[in-house]
């Protein structure tokens, strides 16, 4: 029986290791040296370990190799040739704003007390830039201000 190396990595992670194809793989893949291989880039994007360090390299390695053989558009993007400094760090820019832009949505649900929204807005600016640490808080920091605050408004009044 197959077991898909992907199947033990939540859509956080595989899109961790989406960004660091289309940032880091795509010179890897270019290198005259090592390049030219998906197997090459998926042992050079995880092999130090980390970049998911929850789960071991080998395993992360062949979730790279899974994840290109899956979607042609990230393979088109990994054989495009290797990116400048500057096109990595305005990929990077453009995710975080991106991921602010949907956590402003989550704040006014947040202040509106609609906590599911917020919740699902917190999840969508995650997926949109996982690495990204607005106001140096993880996302997870703030899906506990949702769960607090919640729990706080759900408290009869009187009750603290």
């Amino acid at each position: 029986m197959f077991v898909d190396p992907l199947d033990y990595l939540t859509a956080v992670e595989r899109q961790i290791l989406r960004h660091a194809i289309a940032d880091d793989g795509r010179g890897i893949f270019a290198s005259p040296l090592i390049g030219g291989s998906h197997d090459a880039v998926g042992r050079y994007l995880t092999e130090g370990g980390t970049l998911l360090p929850s789960h071991d390299w080998r395993t992360v390695w062949r979730c790279v190799v899974q994840l290109l053989e899956r979607e042609p558009d990230l393979k088109a993007l990994l054989e495009s040739g290797a990116p400048t400094r500057a096109d990595v760090a305005a990929a990077r820019d453009l995710r975080n704003r991106t991921a602010d832009a949907v956590l402003v949505g989550a704040l006014a649900a947040f202040k509106a007390h609609d906590w599911d929204l917020a919740l699902a807005l917190v999840d969508m600016a995650e997926l949109a830039a996982p690495l990204h640490r607005p106001s140096n808080r993880t996302y997870a920091d703030m899906r506990g201000y949702v769960a607090r605050e919640r729990a706080a408004q759900a408290e009869p009044a009187g009750a603290k």
